[in-house]
């Protein structure tokens, strides 16, 4: 529901002060949110998934590499 995939029966969410069903843009743009189900690229690499949805979410270009290698180690993952 949070992340758009299901509409709510009743109620309603907010994420960061934005309403998830009228303001979905906006809620995508403070929510992370990779499908673990369903994946057509088997073989990307951690850091190639950490920077496509990086960029996706508008990450400058110049951090990519090294704010998603980060990212891997601080979770225990290999960045490669």
């Amino acid at each position: 529901i949070l992340t758009g995939k299901y509409r709510p029966t009743s109620g309603s969410a907010f994420i960061d002060g934005h309403d998830v069903i009228l303001d979905r843009l906006k809620v995508y743009k403070s929510l992370g949110n990779c499908p673990q189900s369903g994946l057509f690229w088997n073989n990307m690499t951690v850091r190639r998934h950490l920077e496509y949805y990086a960029y996706l979410k508008g990450a400058p270009a110049s951090i990519l590499s090294s704010a998603c290698a980060r990212a891997a180690t601080l979770v225990g993952l290999f960045a490669d």
